[in-house]
């Protein structure tokens, strides 16, 4: 229905797609290797490999992105799109690619050493909003019982090696451990 208590909705004809699995959670000596690995995926940038090689090549979806949220028993990685009803096992297997790329094929250091950058970088701007600074302070403190500071975070993400990344993809990835759930909009006479 395209009414809801009276108030007229915009009518969505778009597929809206989530896959996703658990992952390690928050206390995780790895968790940061996990955002690396999520950056390159489908991160917030444009060069993320889902833009790439989804968005940018074929043009099948205007927004994708992946996700990784820790908890403190476990996390939660998820890569949502939007897209034509008519490209969405497109997109699905195009996006199982990839996560089937980072199983198979370690990221080259040029990859990883720009990867590294890119977040250090995402993570300098974060610490610019006082507001989304403190609260990251806050949970951190929260979660650790401490504050790790730039140059300990600095630190742990040039150690992250290739190998860390792929054997964390391998961990997660699996087709039988990937979950997908989509909205469908109804047909309609002209589509």
């Amino acid at each position: 229905s395209d009414h809801f208590d009276g108030i007229k909705s915009t009518t969505v004809h778009q597929v809206h797609a989530m896959l996703g699995c658990q992952t390690i959670g928050l206390q995780d000596d790895k968790r940061r290797a996990m955002v690396l690995m999520n950056n390159v995926l489908g991160g917030p940038a444009l060069n993320s490999r889902l833009n790439l090689n989804i968005r940018e090549k074929y043009g099948y979806c205007y927004y994708i992105e992946s996700n990784y949220t820790p908890y403190s028993d476990c996390g939660i990685f998820q890569v949502y799109f939007g897209t034509d009803r008519r490209y969405q096992k497109r997109v699905t297997r195009l996006i199982q690619k990839e996560l089937n790329l980072l199983m198979d094929v370690k990221l080259t250091d040029r990859t990883l050493k720009s990867a590294k950058v890119q977040l250090l970088g995402q993570i300098a701007l974060a610490q610019e909003n006082r507001v989304n600074f403190m609260l990251s302070l806050g949970k951190t403190l929260l979660n650790f019982d401490r504050v790790d500071l730039f140059e300990e975070i600095v630190e742990d993400i040039e150690t992250i090696e290739a190998k860390e990344v792929q054997d964390l993809a391998q961990a997660s990835f699996h087709n039988d451990q990937i979950s997908y759930l989509s909205y469908i909009p109804n047909k309609r006479a002209n589509d």
